[in-house]
Formats: C-alpha cells, structure tokens, sequence
C-alpha cells in the first residue's frame, strides 16, 4: 500500500513547496549558439517557477525538469515552462545509489530535504527521493537538515527509523529519481548578482519589481538550441535545452551553471552523447543529443512533456567535442543527428577532440520548427 501511494506523496510534497502559478512565458528572439549567452536582457532566457525545500538549516529554491516516475512527472504542475507536466524519463532511476538523497516529509507535509548544495561533493542537481512518514504515536517535528534528529542539538534533523517509516520505492518497485536543481539558498528578494551572504545561481536572472516575482516565485535560466532525432518517425527538430547544472568548473563559469562535482560520480553507462561541434560552421550548427523526450501523439502541442515515449532519453549528457574539418566538410554543412556523425567520423570531415565531462541538460516542452531528415 505505501508503495502505491509513493507518487501521490512525491507529487503532493513538491505541489505544497511551489510557490509558481501561470502559464509560460516563450521569448522568441535571436539565439546565440551554445555555450554563448545574449546576458543584456531575456532574450535567451526561460522562466521556470520556484520550489520551496532545506539544505542544511536553510531555505533552499529548486527547479523540477524531470522525473523516472511517470505519474509523478504527469501530476506535478504549476512550474511554468513545465507547467503540463514534466519530463518523463525512467532511465534516470538507474541512478539510485550514484546520487544524494532528498527526503520527502509526509507527516507534517513540507519542503523537500537536501543533503547537498551546488559546490558539495556529491551534489548533481539529481536526487534520489525518499518519503519519510512518522509512525503513529511518534513525536512529530518539521525536518530542516539530513543529520539525526536530537531533541537538544538538533530538533530539526532526520527522525530515527523507530519512529518513522523510509519509503524507498514507488508502487512498480523502483526507486524513485528526479531532477531538482537547487538555483538559491536562504530568503529572496533583493539583487540577485553579487550575493556573499546567501548563494545564487550565476545564470538567473529576476525581476523583483515584478508583482508575480513577489507573489508567485520565478526565475530566468539560460536556454540554447540543438537537435533532436526521433527515433520512430526519423522526424528532424530544433528544441531548446536549458543547462543548470555542470562538472567541468570552466564550462559552469563561462554559462554561470551550478558547480556540480557529483556528476562526475554517475557511470558512464547512464549518460547520454552530447555532442559539440569546433571549428567553421553555421550559425544554425547546434549541438546534437542522442535522444529527447518524444510525446506520444502527431499533433505535439496536444501532448505533454510526462507522455515522452522515448525511454533513452535523460538529462544526464557526457559531452563529446568534435573538429569540423572544413575541407574536406563545405563550411555550409548542417550536422543535425547521430547517424550523420558517425557517418562523418568515419570519412574524415569530422574528428573528436576529447570529452568535457559531464553535463546535466534538460530539454525543454516545445517544439520550434522541424528540418528535413537527410
């Protein structure tokens, strides 16, 4: 019985920590090609509501892109940019036991819990979601830290398992994973830029005069184009990938992404290719993912983002770099999916230059225009 009603916790839990209402707000302009940002207004940038959780003591603001849960990804609602639902994708629960933990508390309902901030070891931007419900007759008390619970030292830790119950699985036995990027820690409001006190994440931006930034908590993040290949259809499309979340320090600085050492702890195996192209290329050269997020259905506007049916995706990518050698590659040449990389890395137009680790990119809900397939 409680693994069945595991995803109506996750879901109620994260539906009570927002603080976000409306619809999403699409800034259709020039884009600049990955990693380059356009930082002098909102051009290149997305807004995604606020979640309210802990880390630690103190007050932690968080994102949710994605989830290995599929009734989880379809319920939780009211994030703007996902406000249909979120991304679905059940590869991410094979990453139980590589990432840290976040603790739902069911009994009193609260913000989520996190054992990690952007900077710490083992913080990727990816949890591993446990509920906590405390047992009958057991003191209740609201939980801000993952350290024991101590009525003295420290009456706002984790409760001891005699006194409550650790939900570990969702109703099909698996355990539950999602991506909640933590963007601010403490109280908001004021600059956002140049903060000692409290951490911000570098790429927001906000606009506290707004009335809704006030009432209901948002932010602006950073968002890039790249190529998408379905893998039924062959069908060619350009979507949008917003990246909150990175391994390598110079990579998170240059696109002022969340410093994410714990990436580096996720096998290989769980990654998906993102590749990055060098050398003289068009404007409309983007970056190519191995696979995205597909709703079921023709018509894509009457899908939601929870009905993907492409079950390779994740938001978990190791970036590969590649030379465009240009001759013999016509310096025109669009390079828009997998096939035609290898294709190319077999003849000589392209060759790798390496890896840059890895990189946590979530594709965002809308389709911009299709391409031919080649």
């Amino acid at each position: 019985m409680k693994n069945r009603m595991f995803p109506l916790i996750i879901a109620a839990a994260l539906l009570l920590a927002a603080a976000t209402s409306g619809i999403a707000n699409s800034l259709a302009a020039q884009v600049l090609q990955w990693p380059n940002i356009s930082r002098v207004d909102k051009v290149q940038y997305e807004k995604f509501g606020l979640f309210q959780g802990w880390e630690d003591g103190q007050l932690a603001w968080f994102i949710a892109t994605d989830a290995s849960d599929h009734q989880v990804a379809c319920e939780l609602l009211g994030a703007k940019i996902f406000d249909d639902g979120l991304n679905f994708a059940p590869r991410l629960s094979s990453l139980a036991g590589q990432v840290a933990i976040a603790y739902v508390i069911v009994n009193p309902k609260q913000g989520l819990v996190f054992s990690a901030k952007p900077g710490d070891p083992t913080y990727s931007g990816i949890w591993q979601v446990i509920a906590i419900e405390f047992k009958p007759g057991a003191t209740k008390h609201f939980v801000t830290n993952t350290d024991p619970y101590d009525p003295i030292t420290n009456p706002t830790g984790l409760p001891s398992m005699s006194d409550a119950e650790y939900i570990t699985l969702n109703r099909a036995g698996n355990p539950f994973v999602a991506k909640l990027p933590i963007v601010a820690t403490g109280q908001l409001g004021g600059p956002w830029d140049n903060r000692t006190d409290v951490y911000r994440i570098p790429q927001g931006k906000v606009d506290s005069k707004d009335y809704y930034y006030g009432k209901y908590k948002f932010i602006y993040l950073p968002f890039w184009n790249a190529y998408c290949k379905d893998p039924i259809t062959k069908r060619i499309c350009v979507r949008r990938f917003a990246v909150p979340d990175v391994l390598d320090p110079v990579l998170a600085a240059k696109i002022g992404a969340n410093l994410a050492p714990g990436l580096g702890l996720i096998d290989m195996a769980d990654t998906q290719a993102f590749y990055w192209f060098f050398g003289p290329q068009p404007l409309t050269q983007y970056p190519v993912f191995h696979a995205c997020p597909e709703p079921f259905g023709i018509i894509f506007d009457l899908a939601s983002q929870c009905d993907n049916s492409n079950y390779d995706y994740t938001p978990v990518e190791q970036v590969f770099m590649l030379q465009r050698n240009v001759p013999p590659l016509a310096a025109s040449t669009i390079i828009n999916n997998e096939p035609l990389i290898d294709l190319y890395l077999g003849n000589g137009r392209l060759s790798p230059l390496g890896t840059m680790g890895v990189i946590n990119a979530t594709i965002l809900p809308e389709l911009i225009k299709e391409t031919s397939s080649p």
